[in-house]
């Protein structure tokens, strides 16, 4: 299963126009350890992860939903330049109602 998995994040990683990608299914069977411990790893230089689950102070999606804005306060928050070598994980998403609500 983890390799069915892998492989389809990698072919979604090929692509040169890529749209966010969802990932969902039950809780507890590695999604996260999918991205994090061997995806990211593997093919980001750099990467970024909020975690809506732990970092209940990120305001991000109460104050605006517009892209640009939201990158630059990742890069604010996190200290980073974001380019095209980081990958921007958000995890837990469905804790953030804001976001998924927009």
């Amino acid at each position: 299963m983890k390799r069915v998995s892998l492989e389809y994040l990698i072919e979604w990683n090929r692509k040169t126009i890529r749209k966010p990608l969802i990932i969902n299914g039950q809780r507890q069977v590695g999604k996260t350890h999918l991205i994090k411990e061997i995806f990211i790893k593997e093919y980001y230089k750099k990467s970024i992860t909020i975690d809506f689950f732990i970092d209940i102070d990120v305001i991000l999606f109460t104050q605006t939903i517009d892209p640009k804005q939201i990158l630059i306060f990742l890069e604010n928050k996190f200290n980073i330049t974001i380019d095209s070598e980081t990958l921007i994980f958000f995890d837990d998403i469905q804790n953030c109602s804001e976001a998924i609500n927009r």
